[in-house]
């Protein structure tokens, strides 16, 4: 008895991107609209304005936490060695003492 095997190989090319499905919902109107344009990519269009978007709200993130960050820093007590506090606290982390 021989059993024949259909066995494809496919190979993905490193410059392939892979690509997820998303469902968008549209009114009538603007789906009629869209209808009425020919030669346009929709799918482009979306994935465009959605990096876009996504790249907007990243650096306004970022910008907000800068800004956070800055409001919450303060400068140092007149005096104040950083050097000091530093030694302190690695000496008492691997419990040497010095004076």
């Amino acid at each position: 008895m021989t059993v024949a095997l259909d066995v494809s190989i496919y190979t993905r090319s490193p410059i392939m991107h892979v690509m997820r499905v998303i469902t968008v919902r549209l009114d009538e109107e603007t789906q009629t609209a869209m209808q009425k344009v020919k030669g346009v990519n929709w799918s482009e269009i979306l994935r465009w304005k959605i990096r876009e978007v996504a790249k907007s709200r990243s650096r306004h993130n970022k910008v907000k936490a800068l800004l956070a960050a800055q409001e919450l820093s303060r400068p140092p007590a007149k005096g104040f060695d950083s050097t000091r506090t530093i030694r302190k606290w690695r000496d008492q982390r691997h419990g040497q003492v010095r004076g």
